[in-house]
């Protein structure tokens, strides 16, 4: 299953090429007056192994998060704070972890093969407070760099999964996380929806690398992950089990008397055709709890095109069954979609609480 982690890294001024001297108020930047972060963007943290190119990059670490279990599948979002405001500065998809104190070896092996030794440690002493904090002393500052150097690249992903932001991106925490503020403690971090990822990318959409990342937060596979997340929920009957893997495929039980709620039809084109007609959750599956997974209330009938669109929040409902349609859906796109009418009939009362879910989590408004 893909992870969204939103991860706190140190302020930089020099577009995270080479260190900046920000003065910082805790965590390793404070102690040493540098953070292995700050080369994140440079070009010269890109390898090849195995044919393919990666993209090495620096956060702090993450605690007890299993990231092992989600490799090539975490998603991580590098915000920084600045003048009281937090800004995106780099986003990488389908990242590896080399956190663990195991993958020494491997961490070496990769800044051996970056050839990154001489020069990152020069720019680091290059740093006002870096000669303050280890007293001009160049020798005492090497040893300490001969010994830290293999936790620069604690992290991998495709060099094409990487989106390094020419200007820092200001967010809107309450938008994201309904809080004022996000995570900034370095060694902090906060697991966000994958719906969320989609929002901040939004930010993005004009940007080619951003809608490659979009389509990979949105991939097929997420079918599976699901299914193999029941496994991970508990113990449950095995009929129950067959509901909830039929009601994720958007079949038996759950698609029966979620078409039954609709007279057999599309909710929006009144289409009776029930071999184009999906069985959609309003809330979705793996936000649900097993009992809003089976309940029809939680559902709506809609031809393929629709259904996609609202899966992926590009379309949603008001309370009385208004359709809304998110501003990145073109004027043209609408027209060619057809996308005019709502929901044929006021939805169900019991339907109300799954669609403000969806308008308030799902929903792109763009």
């Amino acid at each position: 299953m893909a992870l969204y982690l939103l991860k706190p890294v140190v302020w930089n001024s020099n577009g995270y090429l080479r260190p900046s001297g920000a003065r910082v108020h805790s965590g390793y930047p404070k102690e040493n007056g540098y953070g292995h972060e700050e080369w994140n963007n440079s070009k010269q943290l890109e390898f090849t192994e195995d044919g393919e190119r990666w993209k090495a990059f620096h956060t702090e670490g993450f605690g007890n998060q299993p990231l092992k279990a989600h490799d090539g599948r975490v998603f991580v979002f590098m915000i920084a704070a600045h003048s009281g405001q937090q800004y995106l500065v780099a986003v990488a998809g389908n990242a590896t972890s080399l956190l663990d104190e195991t993958q020494k070896k491997q961490r070496l092996s990769v800044v051996k093969r970056l050839g990154i030794d001489d020069q990152f440690r020069l720019d680091a002493w290059s740093i006002r407070r870096v000669r303050k904090l280890f007293r001009d002393d160049e020798h005492r500052f090497t040893r300490h760099w001969k010994s830290e150097i293999h936790w620069v690249p604690n992290w991998k992903c495709p060099a094409e999964s990487y989106l390094p932001l020419a200007e820092p991106l200001q967010l809107d925490s309450q938008s994201i996380s309904g809080k004022s503020s996000l995570v900034r403690m370095f060694g902090s971090y906060q697991e966000i929806s994958r719906q969320t990822a989609l929002r901040i990318l939004d930010l993005l959409h004009t940007d080619l690398p951003a809608q490659q990342l979009k389509r990979t937060c949105t991939d097929e596979s997420d079918l599976q992950e699901d299914l193999a997340d029941l496994d991970k929920t508990g113990p449950v009957a095995q009929t129950t089990r067959a509901a909830l893997i039929d009601a994720r495929l958007g079949q038996g039980r759950f698609r029966n008397e979620t078409l039954a709620f609709w007279d057999g039809k599309c909710a929006i084109t009144g289409c009776g055709v029930g071999e184009v007609i999906r069985a959609s959750h309003l809330k979705p599956w793996r936000d649900s709890s097993n009992e809003e997974r089976l309940d029809p209330r939680n559902g709506l009938p809609l031809v393929a095109h629709l259904d996609a669109l609202f899966d992926r929040g590009l379309i949603s409902f008001g309370e009385a069954g208004d359709l809304l349609i998110s501003g990145l859906v073109s004027d043209d796109e609408r027209r060619i979609l057809h996308l005019s009418n709502g929901l044929q009939k006021p939805p169900h009362s019991g339907t109300a609480a799954y669609l403000k879910w969806h308008r308030d989590y799902v929903f792109r408004a763009g």
